[in-house]
């Protein structure tokens, strides 16, 4: 079965964000979960986009490390 760019977009990011998680890298995990609310956006899917983009300020908030807080800041423009 064949799938779309925004599919295999979904599912490398998916699985980027799985090997964030897993080492306890918030940034990897935050970009990850980022993407995928660019790719649903681009996609047309507002809602989803929308719930990726406020997982990832979550993941994001509180954060010192300077590669999150750009991120962080990124995500609220």
């Amino acid at each position: 079965m064949e799938i779309g760019r925004f599919e295999k977009s979904l599912i490398c990011f998916r699985r980027s964000r799985s090997l964030g998680k897993k080492s306890a890298d918030r940034y990897m995990e935050a970009k990850a979960v980022w993407n995928m609310s660019k790719t649903c956006q681009r996609s047309g899917d507002t809602i989803e986009a929308l719930n990726y983009g406020e997982l990832a300020g979550k993941i994001c908030s509180g954060s010192i490390d300077g590669n999150l807080k750009k991120l962080d800041e990124e995500i609220e423009e």
